[in-house]
C-alpha cells in the first residue's frame, strides 16, 4: 500500500481513495476464493462494483458521507473518487484489467 498514488482531492475524494486499495485487495481475495472454491466466474464490471460497494460500505458512518449517494460510486467515479471530471477512467475495466471481459482464479 506504500505505493498507492498520494494525490490532492477534495474532502470526499480523500475519504474514497484512501480506502480504495484495502477494498481492491479485499474483493480480490474473495473473488478468489469464490472462483476458487464455489466455482464462481465473475465479470469484471461486477469486481469493480463490488470494490466500490466494498468502499461504500467501510465510509457508511462517515460525516463526509452525508450527501452523497451509492449511485455516485457506480455512475461518476472519476468524479467522485477524485473530484476531478477529467479523470473519468480511473479505476475502470480498461485500466485495472487489461479489457478483460470475465475474470476467474486458476
Amino acid at each position: 500500500m506504500e505505493r498507492w498514488p498520494n494525490i490532492i482531492l477534495n474532502r470526499w475524494g480523500t475519504m474514497v481513495w484512501k480506502p480504495l486499495p484495502y477494498a481492491v485487495v479485499w474483493v480480490t481475495c474473495s473473488v478468489r476464493n469464490d472462483c476458487t472454491f464455489n466455482e464462481k466466474i465473475f465479470t469484471v464490471r461486477k469486481i469493480v462494483m463490488k470494490t466500490r460497494a466494498m468502499v461504500w460500505y467501510w465510509l457508511m458512518r462517515k460525516v463526509e458521507q452525508r450527501g452523497h449517494r451509492f449511485s455516485e460510486m457506480l455512475n461518476n467515479w472519476g468524479i467522485t473518487a477524485t473530484g476531478v471530471a477529467g479523470l473519468k477512467k480511473l479505476m475502470t475495466c480498461d485500466i485495472f484489467f487489461h479489457s478483460c471481459s470475465s475474470f476467474c482464479c486458476f
